[in-house]
């Protein structure tokens, strides 16, 4: 029953809304798992130390990656755009548009 009711909801979106939900889903497991990460070791008064603070937002871009990667190229993070930018799998040039913005806030 839950798949017969995500593909007609698929089936409603375009291509671009399901470009916008694959983005948006992705930033929110980056999101929740990085700064989770932080509380948690906070309340365990530090005993999981940075590796885990810098482990868990790697998981988060994995996760999504592999989720929405067919969806949206999974650019919820520059590192994937860089990444993707390197290896030459864009199909398009949709990942120059979107890492500009991204290069010209930090200048």
């Amino acid at each position: 029953m839950l798949k017969a009711s995500k593909d007609r909801i698929a089936a409603k979106l375009n291509p671009s809304q399901k470009r916008f939900a694959a983005e948006v889903i992705g930033t929110f497991i980056v999101v929740v798992l990085a700064t989770g990460s932080i509380v948690i070791d906070a309340k365990l008064g530090g005993g999981l130390g940075l590796p885990f603070i810098a482990f868990a937002p790697f998981v988060g871009v994995a996760i999504g990656a592999y989720l929405f990667g067919k969806i949206s190229m999974a650019h919820f993070n520059p590192a994937v755009t860089l990444g993707f930018l390197s290896q030459d799998i864009s199909p398009n040039s949709n990942s120059c548009s979107i890492l500009q913005p991204r290069l010209q806030a930090h200048f």
